[in-house]
């Protein structure tokens, strides 16, 4: 079915396809040792609410449930009986659990099972002799039916007992604490049949107890629950080596189970006293600290729990878009919380704890399902990481990428990339620490921006350049103390962005001690002769945010000095007025060769919101799932859009694609594996997309089908 007619389908709400546009639904499922059913609920999109689910608690005929899994794809739940055997359920749109052919399989004394991100596999961690004799055994998992079918090869043995195992986020290891012997015995797993290696090392000494253990989602870093502090480790990420860090432990109150949020930012520990939280650290901030490092998220620790008694935490769980956590207590019953993006406070959600039944319960969550129509790749980081961040930010038409990674030594050491679709390479501005590739062409040219290191008192200025090939970088203003930024460029090299219209002062050869010399920023094109100024709509500024191959740029400019901005078209020489969007200080950031344009204007608030420009009107981009505003990040030759939408429950944002009319939220057309999709920021002329995730990984996405929109 070429692609053109699969779209169609979708956006008819077709038979085939148009269940990808449902708003789909995160389910959580409940299991404890004293009863002999699981219990699941809808987590309510804005509020994190659990309800129960149609049919809940769903009967499982064994004795006792000790831990639950669910695929991350949402398809299959698999619950650990207090017999040793595993149960299995398929699950339905609904959240109604229906048991799987075959079950229950008959796992050797099972204790815990876990499955790699790809849901091919499962291993299970099981006694093979007595309770000190313990082996992991692996399984392939039936792409249809969910039924468990052992990989040939006998069971590889650990070195002691232990009640929980883990698959890294990436599907790369396996490690399984041992409680009796201090260590964590490690496992590579091979990708193509999903058997497992020990790796090199292993056991590696990880402290006193370990119980749990957790995987930040980029597989830098391991933090492991042990008997009374939680122990932190960064993981090689060829061999899956353990190192620990400095300092290597933390208190947490008798910690029981911990997790990492899916940003990779924060950890959260169930404890004694309640749910700790931590924060990753990502940039080195001194000489007794290092990546990986955990500092203590404020409040902590948080919910009811005074410590007294049974009331306590037993494990926690975060949903896939890291906006809200669920902590099962010992005598029963689940406390959800909200996480504050930017600090990781957790607040207790109205109506905890949410019953359930039996205890102390156990807790797994369930991710929306999707449709896949698009191929996602993970974008290679350059060899100079490790990152603290990384985003791409521009696709051109042979599917290469530019944008900015942030190295983990500092903030202020962050280098422009080129992925190539193959490799990607990073690379300084000469006299320059910091930069970002903003636009590129399909020569894989690319326009961005530079600063140099901030010396007091000194004061930085944005710089543009252009970079045509390795070694070959050109600061596109000549001007010493001048300030511009080059934001788009088409393949005949010519480009556009802002740039001042005075100079500051000098000092000494070193920079800027005020920047009041600078003048007015406007908007410049560059042609081959250097950045020229193209002036305004009338007013003191205006800005060039894109340029399409007719030479024509879109961006903003008032039309009287200090007022409100009007989207703009510069072509030929001349400027057109576009007009605001809604009376709103409006700009444009983007145009294809249609002259179609996309832009964000201001509400009164300072609220940004997104709009579309064609045939002479404004069409205003809504928001996700309850959500107020989309806000774009590309429009390609077809007029598609992609970018950014907010959502209701104020949590992660998602990336969008706009087409036919429709918004579709790009998390319901990816694998459901995939990490959580917050932003696109770029689609070419043939729907490649470039896409940002919560795991803080860049991803193309390539439709499925041959056909553009």
């Amino acid at each position: 079915m070429c692609r053109a007619f699969v779209l169609l389908a979708l956006l008819a709400g077709g038979i085939a396809c148009g269940h990808a546009l449902a708003q789909e639904t995160q389910f959580a499922y409940v299991a404890s040792p004293n009863a002999d059913s699981l219990q699941g609920f809808r987590i309510d999109s804005v509020t994190g609410e659990l309800t129960p689910v149609p049919g809940s608690p769903f009967a499982n005929g064994q004795f006792g449930n000790n831990s639950i899994v669910i695929d991350q794809a949402g398809r299959f739940v698999y619950v650990v009986s207090g017999e040793g055997n595993v149960v299995g359920y398929r699950i339905e749109r609904s959240g109604r659990l229906s048991p799987i052919p075959g079950g229950p399989f008959v796992v050797t004394h099972t204790e815990a099972l876990a499955i790699d991100p790809s849901g091919k596999y499962a291993y299970a961690a099981q006694f093979a002799v007595d309770v000190f004799d313990v082996s992991v055994a692996a399984y392939r998992i039936d792409p249809f039916t969910g039924q468990l079918i052992a990989l040939p090869g006998p069971p590889l043995p650990a070195a002691g007992d232990q009640a929980s195992i883990t698959v890294d986020p990436l599907g790369k290891f396996v490690y399984v604490p041992n409680q009796t012997s201090d260590t964590v015995s490690a496992f590579s797993i091979n990708p193509a049949n999903g058997t497992l290696t020990a790796i090199p090392g292993s056991p590696f000494t990880v402290g006193v107890g370990p119980q749990s253990i957790s995987i930040d989602s980029l597989d830098r870093f391991a933090y492991v629950a042990g008997a009374s502090n939680t122990y932190a480790f960064s993981i090689n990420a060829t061999t899956g080596a353990l190192t620990a860090l400095t300092p290597p432990s933390y208190s947490a109150g008798n910690p029981f189970e911990q997790t990492v949020d899916p940003r990779g930012k924060f950890v959260y520990v169930a404890a004694g006293s309640g749910v700790y939280g931590y924060n990753i650290v990502q940039n080195t901030t001194g000489p007794a600290s290092e990546a990986g490092d955990l500092t203590t998220v404020a409040g902590s620790p948080f919910g009811p729990s005074t410590g007294s008694g049974d009331l306590f935490p037993v494990s926690v769980a975060v949903d896939y878009t890291g906006t809200f956590a669920y902590a099962p207590y010992y005598l029963g019953g689940v406390v959800g919380f909200k996480i504050n993006a930017g600090t990781g406070a957790l607040t207790v959600l109205p109506g905890s704890p949410f019953a359930t039944a039996g205890s102390p319960p156990t807790i797994a969550l369930a991710r929306p399902r999707s449709f896949p129509m698009y191929a996602a790749k993970q974008i290679p980081e350059p060899a100079l990481g490790p990152f603290s961040s990384f985003t791409g930010s521009a696709i051109n038409n042979k599917g290469e990428v530019t944008g900015q990674a942030v190295l983990a030594e500092s903030e202020f050491l962050a280098e422009t990339f080129l992925y190539n679709g193959t490799t990607t390479s990073g690379f300084f501005v000469p006299g320059s620490n910091v930069s970002a590739g903003n636009a590129l062409n399909d020569k894989g040219e690319i326009v961005g921006t530079y600063t140099g290191v901030p010396i007091f008192p000194f004061l930085l200025l944005t710089q543009s350049f252009l970079y045509r090939g390795p070694g070959v970088i050109y600061a596109l203003d000549p001007r010493v103390g001048g300030q511009s930024a080059a934001l788009g460029i088409n393949n005949a090299e010519h480009i556009t962005g802002s740039i001042s219209t005075g100079v500051c002062t000098f000092s000494f050869g070193l920079g800027c001690t005020s920047l009041t010399g600078l003048g007015n920023t406007h908007a410049f094109l560059d042609i081959g002769l250097g950045p020229t100024d193209i002036g305004t709509l009338g007013g003191n500024f205006s800005e060039g945010a894109g340029i399409n191959q007719h030479d024509e740029v879109v961006g903003g400019s008032n039309v009287t000095s200090n007022g409100p901005n009007h989207v703009f078209v510069y072509s030929h020489g001349s400027f057109h007025d576009v007009g605001m969007f809604e009376n709103y200080p409006s700009v444009g950031t983007a145009i294809n060769d249609k002259g179609q344009i996309v832009g964000t204007a201001t509400e009164p608030s300072g609220t940004p919101i997104g709009f579309v420009h064609r045939d002479g009107w404004f069409e205003r981009l809504r928001g996700l799932d309850g959500g107020k505003t989309s806000l774009p990040g590309g429009i390609n030759l077809q007029g598609d859009v992609v970018g950014t939408s907010d959502v209701a429950s104020g949590g992660a944002s998602h990336a969008f694609l706009y087409s036919h009319g429709k918004l579709i939220d790009l998390n319901n057309l990816v694998e459901p594996s995939l990490t959580l999709l917050t932003g696109a920021t770029g689609i070419n002329d043939e729907g490649q997309i470039v896409a940002n995730g919560l795991n803080g990984a860049v991803y193309v996405l390539t439709p499925i089908c041959d056909f553009p929109f």
